[in-house]
């Protein structure tokens, strides 16, 4: 399972990570301790946003990376008013998730805004057709 290695890896990198359900995701963020932040699948993000549920990631002082299959322009929209600190595209290649959360970790600890742009730099997506 996908999830299972992202956070074997992430502990290999000394976090502390765990997994949770779309069920307990929020009282998980309000467990967290500080600094923390929320790795979501884009999966999730859009079941999110389907059922009007992507409104408390705003609200929650968590910084979220979101991994996504491909960026377009619906959603970085999405993104930005879910208040998403950062993007990742898969593949994940390297290190860039581990660079991701600790950005958003580091940023969180210090009392900063994370840049929302993505992590890497893609071609922007096609203009709306």
């Amino acid at each position: 399972m996908l999830a299972d290695s992202l956070r074997f890896s992430l502990e290999l990198e000394g976090f502390s990570a765990r997994l949770c359900d779309e069920i307990s995701l929020f009282s998980s963020l309000a467990a967290t301790e500080r600094p923390g932040c929320l790795v979501l699948d884009q999966d999730v993000f859009d079941h999110m946003v389907e059922g009007k549920s992507d409104r408390l990631l705003a609200e929650t002082s968590v910084p979220v990376v979101l991994l996504v299959e491909g960026t377009t322009r619906r959603l970085l929209e999405r993104a930005n008013a879910a208040s998403i600190a950062k993007i990742v595209e898969k593949p994940l290649l390297g290190e860039i998730l581990v660079e991701a959360v600790r950005d958003v970790i580091d940023a969180g600890s210090l009392g900063l805004t994370v840049n929302r742009k993505k992590s890497r730099s893609f071609s922007p997506p096609p203009p709306p057709t």
